[in-house]
């Protein structure tokens, strides 16, 4: 195992902007969770909502995971379907990303690398 590189000024910013940045973000995330948790709390408890626990789960999963509601809106439930996977394919690039900081040979097991072409412009490791 070779030891590490040492880091360069340009990749210990990106390291700094990476830690601040989403950490600003999740400060603002839990104020905001908080302020809204303290305005429900403000409202008077409904206590038939507890009844039927097994019903009200089975009708939020159905709801949740069917989007039954945009089932008359094809075209809006499908472009939503694809808008969620693309959040998701986002988060999972920017996971990769932050560790390739640190670790430049990291890569998560289905979108962390492209497969190499026969074409690629990349030169071999003992070309010149």
């Amino acid at each position: 195992m070779s030891a590490p590189l040492p880091m360069s000024a340009l990749q210990i910013t990106a390291i700094g902007l990476c830690l601040v940045i989403p950490t600003i973000g999740w400060v603002l995330l839990f104020r905001q969770v908080y302020r809204y948790t303290s305005l429900y709390r403000t409202g008077a408890p409904d206590r038939s909502r507890t009844d039927r626990p097994a019903t009200r789960t089975a009708t939020l999963l159905r709801e949740f995971l069917g989007h039954t509601r945009m089932a008359r809106l094809p075209v809006v439930a499908i472009a939503h379907w694809f808008t969620a996977l693309g959040f998701l394919v986002l988060f999972s690039t920017l996971v990769n990303a932050f560790f390739q900081l640190v670790w430049p040979e990291f890569a998560l097991p289905i979108i962390g690398h492209f497969p190499r072409t026969s074409g690629s412009s990349r030169s071999s490791p003992g070309a010149p």
